[in-house]
């Protein structure tokens, strides 16, 4: 069996941490995203993958650089110009044509047995399931409707016990032929309606844990989530930096004595953190420095960023500004940085 990861999307609403790096190569507990992907996919006992790339592909085939040692065979499907999830999987049909496949989105952090939803596709007989989960309350995702043989029935719109799609499909390779040749789209326009009408697509549902990195905010919330209740403690690349701390940190972090934090935060590898300093529910990516007595409170930190002495940072997002800074609004450049606001 083998797998596709969506994962050549631009993830505008990311910025400007996806300025520079794709979306499913952001870091969580010292792993990329498209790691827990990864990881996902070869607990179901898949061992061939093709990953769709567009936006920003070197940090893509980086973060897959380990996939051969444990075992996958990694194909890439490169997009001149991106194509949509539905324009996308149909670029990689010669790939996936023969057999059943699982089709994942590779900015999806989800807590999901593939062998059991896999045995439950066979059962269904269908050309489609998709995974589906609660949809929160008051929450704009997409509402999905089953019938009392878990084909879904409906699409949008209000429903009583609504469910949402949680990114991840098993799909016949017959679902190419209702695909279009040379489309641009996306999977909700150019497939799901057709499956539905003809009622050839089950939702397996599921309370599974999952997570939505669309936001700077979803994806700070997502790694002290993640933190605080140990959720794929495997694959982790932090510990805590002490006994019963809610501090995790990498390989190699110096913390000065009085150094100081507060809730649950993340530090990866080689940061160091000076005298005085005081860190609350934040991200610091490789390599930051917090200079003496400076405050960091609900903010992301990218990698290499250095926080002068007494400065306070607060509900912001910091990255190391690069070449071509066009890319950046006038009001988010700061020297040698870039600082954008965190939306909660």
């Amino acid at each position: 069996m083998k797998a596709m990861v969506l994962a050549a999307g631009l993830g505008l609403r990311l910025r400007p941490l996806t300025v520079y790096w794709a979306k499913p190569a952001l870091p969580v507990l010292g792993r990329p995203i498209v790691d827990y992907t990864m990881n996902l996919v070869q607990q179901a006992d898949i061992r061939e993958v093709v990953v769709n790339l567009h936006h920003r592909p070197d940090s893509i085939t980086s973060a897959l650089e380990d996939a051969s040692d444990r075992g996958l065979r990694v194909r890439l499907s490169e997009e001149s110009e991106i194509l949509g999830t539905a324009g996308g999987l149909k670029n990689a049909e010669s790939f996936l044509r023969n057999e059943t496949f699982v089709l994942i989105n590779g900015d999806t952090l989800v807590d999901v047995d593939l062998s059991d939803l896999l045995r439950f596709h066979t059962t269904r007989g269908g050309e489609a399931t998709m995974l589906l989960r609660p949809k929160p309350t008051g929450s704009d995702y997409t509402a999905f409707g089953l019938d009392q043989k878990s084909r879904i029935v409906s699409m949008g719109g209000e429903l009583s016990s609504p469910l949402m799609f949680a990114g991840v499909w098993v799909l016949e390779p017959s679902v190419f032929e209702r695909i279009r040749p040379g489309c641009i789209g996306g999977l909700e326009v150019e497939l799901i309606p057709s499956l539905i009408k003809e009622k050839v697509v089950y939702g397996y549902e599921k309370d599974v844990a999952w997570f939505d990195i669309g936001t700077p905010g979803r994806y700070l919330d997502t790694c002290l989530k993640m933190a605080r209740r140990g959720l794929f403690r495997d694959m982790w690349c932090v510990k805590p930096l002490e006994q019963g701390s809610a501090v995790l940190a990498g390989s190699s972090v110096t913390v000065a004595r009085q150094a100081r934090f507060q809730g649950e935060s993340v530090l990866g590898s080689n940061c160091r953190v000076d005298a005085g300093a005081k860190i609350q529910k934040s991200v610091l990516w490789d390599g930051v420095v917090v200079g003496k007595g400076a405050m960091v409170r609900n903010s992301i930190i990218a990698e290499g960023v250095v926080l002068p002495p007494g400065s306070h940072t607060e509900d912001q997002v910091v990255i190391r500004a690069e070449g071509d800074l066009s890319r950046f609004r006038a009001r988010e450049r700061l020297a040698e940085y870039v600082v954008a606001s965190i939306k909660h």
